[in-house]
């Protein structure tokens, strides 16, 4: 059941199968969205993205970490909030998911 755990193809560690997968953006709002029943995660963002929030939205009974923000020195996420969120229930298949991660 633990597949997937490369963000990208070089890098190693995290599993990236998610409901809302945000990859070298800017300026992306997820707001008031409901993730419920999931396999996987809710939200992974990654890859240098900036400006991402993640507001007010309910996550329930995720298969992984609700919320996951990832990269290495020069990849990780800059400028995010996360904010006003509901998390109950995260990892019902990755035993070592949280709320949120920051990795």
């Amino acid at each position: 059941m633990q597949t997937g755990f490369n963000v990208d193809e070089t890098a190693k560690g995290m599993p990236h199968d998610a409901a809302v997968a945000i990859s070298r953006s800017r300026d992306v709002q997820v707001r008031g969205c409901q993730f419920l029943a999931l396999g996987g995660s809710g939200v992974v963002v990654g890859n240098a993205s900036r400006n991402v929030s993640v507001e007010s939205s309910t996550f329930v009974s995720t298969g992984q970490s609700a919320i996951i923000m990832v990269g290495n020195a020069s990849t990780q996420p800059s400028d995010a909030t996360i904010a006003n969120n509901t998390i109950d229930g995260v990892g019902q298949m990755l035993a070592s998911a949280g709320g949120v991660v920051i990795s």
